[in-house]
C-alpha cells in the first residue's frame, strides 16, 4: 500500500506490480498506511489526522475516524482492535470492525516513541516508562522503568 500527495490509497500487487485498488477519500496529503491481512482491512491516515478504515475485498470504505481535539499520531490494526495515538498523550483502543471506542488511556504517551501489541498486551511508553497493558481492558500489567542515566 502506499499513499502520498494525491489523496488516493493505492493497494498494489506484490508479484505483478500492478495496483488493485485506488482507494479515494482523503481530501489531504496520505502520511501514514498499514494493513490487517488476516482481516483484509487497511488504514490510511493523512495531514489533518483523519483515519479512515478499509476493507480490501470490497475497497469500500469501513468508517472514518476524525480526532475530536488533536490529531491522530500513530495507529496500529491488530486482531479486533485499532489502536491510535494522539498529541495530547492519549491512546485510543477501539473494535476494528466498527470503530466504537473500547477504553481511552490519559497520559503523557511519548510522540516519538512506538507502541507494539500482540493478542493479549500492549507495551507502550508513557511518562518516562515502557508499560505492559492488558490489551482487552487498558489494566496495567506491568511497568518497566527507565535504566538509570550514567555520567
Amino acid at each position: 500500500m502506499t499513499g502520498g500527495d494525491d489523496c488516493a490509497l493505492r493497494v498494489w500487487d506484490v508479484f505483478t506490480g500492478n495496483f488493485n485498488w485506488v482507494l479515494i477519500g482523503h481530501r489531504t496529503k496520505i502520511v501514514l498506511v498499514g494493513f490487517d491481512q488476516l482481516k483484509s482491512q487497511s488504514y490510511s491516515l493523512d495531514n489533518n489526522g483523519i483515519v479512515r478504515v478499509w476493507n480490501l475485498r470490497t475497497g469500500k470504505c469501513q468508517y472514518v475516524l476524525e480526532p475530536q481535539t488533536n490529531y491522530i499520531q500513530q495507529m496500529a490494526i491488530f486482531l479486533s482492535y485499532l489502536i491510535h495515538s494522539q498529541f495530547d498523550g492519549s491512546l485510543y483502543v477501539r473494535d476494528v470492525a466498527s470503530g466504537e471506542l473500547n477504553y481511552k488511556l490519559d497520559g503523557n504517551m511519548s510522540n516519538e516513541a512506538n507502541f507494539r501489541l500482540d493478542d493479549r498486551k500492549l507495551l507502550a511508553p508513557f511518562d518516562d516508562a515502557l508499560k505492559i497493558l492488558d490489551i482487552h481492558s487498558g489494566r496495567l500489567l506491568k511497568e518497566l522503568l527507565p535504566l538509570p542515566k550514567v555520567p
